[in-house]
């Protein structure tokens, strides 16, 4: 594939996202513009007008932030995903799931489930001390 239609389809997945289409509505989109069912099916011309397509729909096309642009929003602490305890509770959530002993495969339920036990709403707002106490539990219920 060419640099520029990678460049092309990735901007339409960006936007699938951003305007939060499921993939029936992304697809149909795609059908009105070019006649076809996949951004991969289409040609570098056809890729450009369903761009345009997505912008009618209300995307818009940014450029990305450089490094230092101080327009850029920070992340919070609470948003950080990557502690390896918070890491640890979704692999052994999941170990429950896979062995049928959680029936829900909403990630809420880990939410109401963490809430339950620390008051705190959502998981990876979890402190060290909040984010053991929950491995422990599930520990507990995977002995079981």
């Amino acid at each position: 594939m060419k640099p520029l239609r990678n460049i092309m389809i990735a901007k339409i997945h960006l936007a699938k996202n951003q305007l939060g289409l499921d993939d029936d509505t992304y697809r149909s989109i795609i059908q009105q513009a070019v006649g076809k069912d996949s951004s991969a099916k289409c040609t570098d011309k056809q890729l450009e007008k369903v761009i345009e397509k997505l912008k009618e729909k209300g995307w818009k096309d940014e450029k990305p932030r450089k490094a230092g642009d101080k327009t850029r929003k920070e992340r919070k602490s609470y948003e950080k995903p990557n502690k390896p305890s918070i890491s640890k509770i979704y692999a052994l959530w999941g170990v429950l799931q896979r062995s049928g002993k959680i029936k829900s495969k909403d990630k809420t339920a880990l939410d109401v489930f963490v809430r339950k036990y620390t008051g705190v709403d959502h998981v990876k707002w979890l402190d060290e001390v909040q984010a053991q106490k929950i491995i422990e539990i599930l520990k507990q219920m995977i002995a079981r």
